[in-house]
């Protein structure tokens, strides 16, 4: 779970709202700074919680198996008889 601190001087919620489409909901949240450098601690932030967000999900999904792993399905094509012939003198 990512947690954001906002308890600062320079950092103020402004406003936020939340939609609904189907069965995803979405939250904006408008926050105020007037410290460019506590700015860059929050973007700092912010990428941290989504590299950690992809990561998660990227480690829930199934791994793909690769076209040599898959097990055969059918039995390889028989291997062809050419018969001997010979050629009479």
């Amino acid at each position: 779970m990512a947690v954001l601190f906002l308890n600062d001087e320079h950092v103020r919620l402004k406003s936020y709202s939340a939609s609904t489409k189907g069965a995803v909901s979405t939250i904006r949240i408008d926050v105020e700074v007037t410290d460019p450098l506590r700015l860059g601690f929050l973007l700092q932030e912010l990428a941290e919680i989504q590299a950690e967000l992809k990561s998660a999900k990227a480690g829930k999904s199934k791994p793909r198996k690769s076209a040599a792993a898959e097990p055969q399905l059918a039995l390889p094509s028989p291997v062809l008889r050419i018969a001997h012939v010979r050629e009479n003198d």
